[in-house]
């Protein structure tokens, strides 16, 4: 009687990858079905496009800015900013000459993404002339930015007019905790994100990955996490703005304040506007902070009529103007600043009537001359 021969351990290691290999075609077999489901089952469009910008961090480091030197970031130049003339494309403008008046804009979100290709349009249809406005908003940017910035860019187009349009975004600063008037307490240094081979493919491949990644480790992919230090206090602690140092608001009038005295010394007419902001709380912080950011920003509009006195600035006090009306306003918002196409008209038509009243008309008949 013959017993069954021996496995050779060429047959034993054959029988081995066989099986691994059925092993790992089952668990690739079973992941692209739970792959596959979950495509079918999460088809929130919002979750789609969180998936994209994280997919676009990954690969090249941010989908809306990239580092710039000495103000930290800018925007990248997408196709709907080539298509707004008002926004600078590779950071810069190209005039021919200075036969039209120039109007710089400067600010955060609610410049960039705002008022200043309505006001190119209205300013044109007021006074029959071509006016160049350049819009130097950036989402994000604190006066800090700003202030860099208009001296290394915006100073050199000499523009007759000068926005500023500031208030919301140096609020993190004054409460990130460790208070410093450069905003080093806040503000850190670019940082490029850097991921492992597998992960950057896993992201690249799985929308449930994606998706988990954000839910589990939001912070990993925020450009206020690129850009910003850890917070040292919590807003939810720190209640309404009194609990703020009122000394904290100094770098904020101490920046609008050199760009006035400089604009103004090279004969720049300043229009200073104070942020509106929805009447209502609409949905509050998850912080528990709404006190907090209106009571700040409430400081800093003061802070920008007190500067408009002082210093001779035609004073565009939208905030009070969204307070005669709070009903009427209410649906002009979309968020807490952020206003609607009617809204940004709105803002714009204030900006006219403050320019008419100040005599600035002569600025588009004395350039045809």
């Amino acid at each position: 009687m013959h017993g069954s021969p021996h496995p050779t351990p060429h047959t034993r290691k054959r029988k081995a990858l066989i099986a691994g290999a059925l092993v790992l075609g089952s668990i690739s077999c079973g992941l692209l079905v739970l792959e596959v489901g979950y495509r079918i089952l999460e088809s929130d469009p919002k979750q789609a496009e969180a998936r994209e910008d994280l997919r676009d961090l990954i690969e090249h480091g941010s989908k809306h800015f990239r580092p710039w030197a000495y103000v930290g970031f800018i925007p990248k130049p997408r196709e709907a900013q080539k298509g707004d003339t008002t926004r600078p494309v590779d950071w810069s403008f190209t005039f021919e000459d200075h036969a039209h008046p120039r109007v710089a804009c400067l600010g955060g979100s609610t410049t960039w993404g705002g008022y200043p290709a309505v006001l190119q349009r209205s300013l044109k249809n007021a006074t029959q002339t071509k006016w160049d406005v350049m819009n130097w908003g950036v989402s994000g940017w604190t006066t800090a930015e700003t202030m860099v910035n208009y001296f290394l860019n915006v100073q050199d187009y000499e523009p007759d007019v000068l926005i500023i349009h500031h208030s919301l975004n140096d609020v993190p600063a004054r409460a990130w905790g460790g208070y410093r008037g450069d905003y080093a307490n806040y503000r850190r240094p670019w940082i490029e994100p850097h991921y492992a081979l597998w992960e950057r493919k896993l992201f690249a491949w799985s929308d449930w990955y994606a998706d988990h990644a954000l839910k589990s480790q939001p912070w990993r992919y925020k450009l206020d996490e690129i850009v910003s230090k850890q917070k040292t206090a919590k807003y939810s602690t720190l209640g309404p703005v009194s609990a703020l140092d009122p000394t904290t608001s100094a770098a904020f009038e101490r920046n609008i304040r050199t760009i006035i005295v400089n604009a103004k010394s090279k004969g720049t007419r300043v229009v200073l506007m104070t942020m509106p902001y929805r009447p209502s709380e609409g949905v509050p912080l998850v912080d528990g902070s709404e006190k907090l950011w209106v009571g700040a920003m409430k400081q800093h509009n003061q802070l920008l009529r007190d500067l408009a006195a002082e210093l001779d600035c035609v004073l565009v006090d939208a905030e009070a103007w969204s307070r005669t009306d709070p009903t009427g306003t209410e649906v002009l918002f979309v968020d807490r600043v952020h206003m609607t196409h009617d809204g940004t008209q709105a803002k714009v038509n204030l900006i006219l009537v403050a320019m008419q009243k100040a005599g600035w008309e002569d600025l588009a008949q004395t350039k045809k001359q």
